[in-house]
């Protein structure tokens, strides 16, 4: 769902290099999290690996919901440019 909300928070001009960043950490995370996995498995076994998962999408979420500008009916169109000179 991340993927769908990220385009709705940049400027039209930026909007692909602002979604290409996070879509790029994104992609890091999955070649970086599954050799994770086998330690957090050994260190703590099922249930660890399941709370370390969660944890980390629960997390996400929240940081979207608390940090991330309200986009509903909104047109994209309308996202600010942050170097308007409108006052």
């Amino acid at each position: 769902m991340i993927y769908t909300y990220t385009p709705e928070v940049f400027p039209m001009r930026v909007r692909t290099f602002g979604c290409g960043v996070p879509y790029g950490a994104g992609r890091l995370a999955t070649v970086v999290g599954p050799m994770r996995i086998p330690s957090i498995y050994t260190a703590g076994g099922y249930t660890a690996v399941f709370v370390t998962v969660a944890t980390c999408w629960i997390g996400a979420g929240a940081i979207v919901a608390l940090f991330g500008p309200e986009t509903t009916r909104t047109p994209l169109e309308s996202v600010p440019d942050g170097d308007s000179t409108d006052a």
